[in-house]
């Protein structure tokens, strides 16, 4: 008889315990968009919507405690539940339920879907089977426990990331589960909600598919109907919307702005994440369409910068994310939340005790700076400087200083809206201090913020970083190992030749020479094509051609003529160019060799007229200045073509710009 009792408690638990394991797949339990975890909450214990029916009150108790003894008292069939119950072969479950009585049916289908819940078996391992189409078939049953056992197995089966849904679509399993949104059970309508979540999820097909079978009215009467599956619901749209490249019709977005505009009365946070993120995806479809103002109706900007200021900091978290992701989308989004006045109110949040709101904050604000300089400008104008120096001067964590100088670089890239020269001179001391820091993710910022500084293209602001000894500390980073830092110094450098000619002559003292063979011969295009910008710029200036031969640079830069990269043989080619124009005779002799005359003068034949003219006057230079082996560089022109090349302009050219010397 105690025997029979604890068969009796195993079965209640069983048929029980569905309700407290709505997902299965971990990794989508941890993912801090996918709330049918939290959803999935124990119905009992929550209580039910005020526009349930009492019938719904006991939905889970399909068998009450007399009927299930009965059944365990009958003997005609007690052997065969023990059996059951200790198989674990999938093929002989399925013989069992095809050829089992009824009342057993119950039991192999449960069994099957505790295998499935126990990750004994695989999902593939019941394709094999054909136990899929069982569960299919089930969910058309009048039989609710056997709809709801096999509901719960669909659960888990479409909530595995690997699993190919179209089995299942192909296999016709949308329409029931649309039919059991409206089922009086309140756990199916929960578990049909959560499989077609999961397919809408997986594919934008079975998405229109669903749309396209009736999904959406039975969607909003869940909506409207049962609260308690809001978070279901919120993800769900969240969904729907998630293919930017195949994004729902506005007529149906349009019917989802009512239920998005409910959501956000919860006081749940986790719903309310998702219904942020729903919002930010439909804001989308709505400003491509060009019908902003129909969502702008429901003034979900301003109710979401309400949620800034909550008393529950768990709702603060949500809504912090959910403007950092309208601040990192299209300019039109960011505008949109800029014009509610959001740039005050999170200044206000960089003060905050709560280092997790803080630093959401700054994110948010960033994303701001860095969208459009006149946002920018409304930053420093709302006091964001002073409050960045004091917490730049805090004591960090690398993660944190990393974000509050992030923000910096944010402030500091616009050139259309610069920064004051004042408040360059207030940042410097302290962003000289990280020069030297350990991360080195901190060090790209700096760099970051330098080059920015220098590309403002300021005699003013260079000076400043000169009288802090900025350029002397930072030339090095021109052979760091790391890629980032390397690079943004390079572009940093780069931009000093636009600035005044004490500008560059004190970078050039500063040693700068001697760190470019290295990057000339760098595996990276660019850096190449940059550094040969850099000294045909400086050899413009004759006093600083010296420097460059003095570098043994000039034999590496003629390489670079024959370079697979086009800019990079450009670059080279007007550097030799200048290098020719303000060299002395005794330099000739790297350009007077057979193999750099057929490189040099096979870009006479170039389609960029810029490019030929310099060759030409780097012919007439190398001409002027081969005192002694003038008759010999003049037949290595000749032997390679060039000579026709220049007839051919003296004939048609119709530029005149291109000065074209007696060739003699």
């Amino acid at each position: 008889m105690q025997r029979q009792k604890n068969e009796l408690v195993r079965i209640q638990n069983l048929l029980l315990q569905p309700r407290n394991n709505f997902l299965v797949d971990e990794e989508k339990a941890n993912d801090g968009l996918n709330l049918l975890e939290k959803s999935a909450e124990d119905i009992s214990a929550v209580g039910l919507s005020k526009n349930e029916t009492p019938e719904d009150e006991n939905s889970e108790n399909i068998f009450n405690e007399e009927e299930i003894n009965l059944e365990i008292n009958n003997d005609t069939w007690k052997p065969e539940f023990d059996n059951i119950m200790k198989e674990t072969n999938l093929k002989i479950l399925l013989e069992m339920f095809n050829d089992s009585k009824s009342k057993l049916r119950h039991i192999v289908l449960l069994q099957a879907r505790e295998l499935l819940k126990t990750k004994k078996n695989t999902v593939d391992e019941y394709i094999e089977a054909g136990f899929i189409p069982v569960f299919i078939e089930c969910l058309t049953s009048e039989d609710t426990l056997l709809q709801m056992i096999s509901l719960h197995a669909l659960v888990f089966i479409t909530s595995v990331a690997t699993f190919d849904k179209k089995l299942i679509v192909d296999l016709n399993v949308i329409p029931p589960l649309i039919l059991l949104l409206g089922s009086s059970n309140l756990v199916n309508r929960k578990r049909a909600l959560g499989c077609i979540n999961y397919l809408i999820e997986a594919n934008w097909e079975y998405r229109d598919e669903c749309f396209e079978m009736g999904f959406l009215q039975p969607f909003i009467k869940i909506n409207n109907d049962d609260e308690i599956l809001a978070a279901i619901v919120a993800e769900t749209i969240c969904n729907m919307c998630r293919f930017k490249c195949y994004p729902v019709s506005v007529k149906i977005a349009e019917q989802l702005l009512p239920i998005l505009n409910k959501l956000y009365q919860s006081a749940d946070p986790e719903i309310l994440g998702n219904t942020f993120r729903a919002v930010f995806l439909l804001s989308d479809i709505f400003l491509q369409q060009k019908n902003i103002y129909l969502f702008m109706e429901y003034k979900f900007f301003e109710n979401l910068l309400s949620f800034l200021n909550h008393t529950n900091q768990k709702i603060v978290y949500k809504a912090l994310p959910a403007i950092i992701r309208f601040t990192s989308g299209t300019k039109e989004q960011t505008k949109l939340v800029v014009d509610t006045g959001v740039i005050p109110i999170l200044i206000e949040l960089i003060e905050s005790s709560d280092d997790k709101i803080k630093e959401l904050s700054l994110l948010a604000l960033g994303n701001i700076a860095l969208d459009k300089g006149a946002h920018c400008s409304q930053c420093i104008e709302y006091g964001l400087i002073p409050k960045m120096l004091k917490l730049i001067s805090e004591e960090s964590s690398p993660t944190q200083l990393r974000i509050k100088l992030g923000l910096i670089s944010c402030l500091c890239q616009s050139n259309a809206y610069p920064v004051s020269i004042e408040i360059i001179t207030e940042l410097l001391p302290l962003l000289k201090q990280f020069i030297h820091h350990k991360d080195v993710k901190i060090l790209r910022i700096i760099t970051l913020i330098f080059y920015y500084i220098v590309g403002k293209r300021n005699s003013q602001m260079n000076q400043l970083l000169i009288e802090n000894n900025i350029f002397k500390e930072v030339i090095p980073f021109l052979h760091h190992l790391d890629e980032y830092v390397q690079q943004y110094t390079s572009r940093m450098i780069i931009n000093i030749v636009f600035g005044s000619p004490d500008d560059l002559q004190h970078v050039i003292d500063c040693g700068v020479i001697q760190y470019m063979e290295v990057l000339l011969n760098h595996e990276n295009d660019e850096m190449q094509s940059r550094i040969l910008f850099f000294l045909r710029k400086i050899m413009q200036d004759n006093k600083y051609v010296q420097v460059v031969v003095d570098a043994n640079l000039i034999p590496i830069i003629i390489q670079h003529i024959k370079h697979e990269n086009v800019q990079i043989q450009k670059n080279a080619v007007w550097a030799i160019s200048n290098f020719a124009m303000g060299s002395k005779p005794c330099h000739m002799h790297h350009l007077q060799t057979k193999e750099f005359l057929d490189s040099y003068c096979h870009f006479l034949y170039c389609s960029e007229t810029f490019i030929t003219k310099r060759v030409l006057n780097g012919i007439f230079a190398i001409l002027m200045k081969s005192y002694r082996n003038r008759s010999e560089t003049c037949q290595k022109i000749i032997d390679n073509g060039g000579l026709d090349k220049i007839r051919d302009f003296n004939r048609n050219c119709t530029d005149e710009e291109i000065f074209l010397p007696p060739f003699r």
